[in-house]
């Protein structure tokens, strides 16, 4: 089973959570619209790690492992927008 929704992240001090929809395995996200507009940071699995830049467009897949589910309303990991401004994700789960 799969699920896609959306989540909002900025480009302010804090990184924004990512969280499951449903029981999964995976999480991707990728900025909605055609063609990415922003450079954005993924902190996997938390804040305290080195984060990893995507250029605008890219997807991310956070994984929780062979044999491991994440949980409805888990969080999975953080987005950072690279510049200012509010953009809006999709994010898949299965």
């Amino acid at each position: 089973m799969s699920k896609v929704g959306t989540v909002t992240i900025d480009g302010d001090e804090t990184p924004d959570s990512v969280q499951a929809l449903i029981p999964c395995r995976f999480v991707q996200v990728r900025e909605q619209g055609a063609a990415g507009t922003t450079e954005y940071d993924v902190y996997d699995p938390d804040t305290t790690v080195t984060p990893l830049r995507r250029v605008g467009g890219e997807s991310h897949t956070f994984d929780a492992g062979v044999g491991n589910l994440y949980q409805t309303s888990q969080v999975v990991g953080y987005l950072k927008a690279a510049t200012a401004g509010s953009y809006v994700f999709s994010r898949q789960c299965f």
